[in-house]
């Protein structure tokens, strides 16, 4: 590959798949509509995809523990097919509603603590939940503890801009921390 001799040539000992300025195929996409784990249905959705790397969810509630379970296999085959090199952050948008039982609370922070890959945890996480959302004021204290038991950095935004500036801003500093190692 052309673009991986040049970087390589020119001192990069580390690349990135956003250094190689790979099209964004926003096409690649996976559901939770494409999985069921239990013998009960899901209630709600996610889709996700990769946009530069941000990992992008874009979760339409209510949703219940299925819906978790479902995501956890999604997201696995997800970040197994899209393969992506160096540090990225996730960012979740929760549109209609952001309400789950206490039972689907528990399966998602089971779902972020289980043991992972390097390559398959982000650095970081934010979730947007725009004014109007049912639930959400309810919804993001719940997350954001969460995120904290794990360990992982969250934050909590109403609109998308701010999320990604936040996450790139994230990004960015640990690409210069690799590659000042490196």
């Amino acid at each position: 590959m052309a673009g991986i001799d040049f970087l390589l040539k020119h001192g990069k000992s580390k690349i990135f798949s956003s250094d190689l300025h790979m099209s964004i195929d926003r096409n690649f996409r996976k559901s939770t509509d494409e999985v069921t784990p239990s013998m009960f249905a899901a209630h709600g959705r996610v889709e996700m995809f990769f946009e530069g790397d941000i990992l992008q969810y874009e979760a339409c509630g209510p949703f219940n523990k299925e819906l978790f379970e479902s995501l956890a296999v999604a997201q696995l085959d997800f970040l197994k097919t899209a393969n992506h090199q160096g540090p990225w952050a996730s960012i979740c948008l929760v549109q209609r509603s952001g309400l789950t039982s206490p039972e689907g609370f528990l399966c998602y922070e089971e779902m972020i603590r289980a043991p992972k890959p390097d390559q398959f945890t982000p650095l970081a996480t934010a979730f947007v939940v725009p004014p109007g959302v049912e639930g959400g004021s309810l919804m993001l204290p719940r997350v954001t503890a969460i995120f904290a038991r794990v360990g992982r950095p969250f934050k909590g935004f109403d609109n998308m801009s701010s999320a990604k500036d936040w996450a790139n801003s994230l990004i960015d500093a640990e690409k210069t921390r690799i590659l000042s190692k490196a």
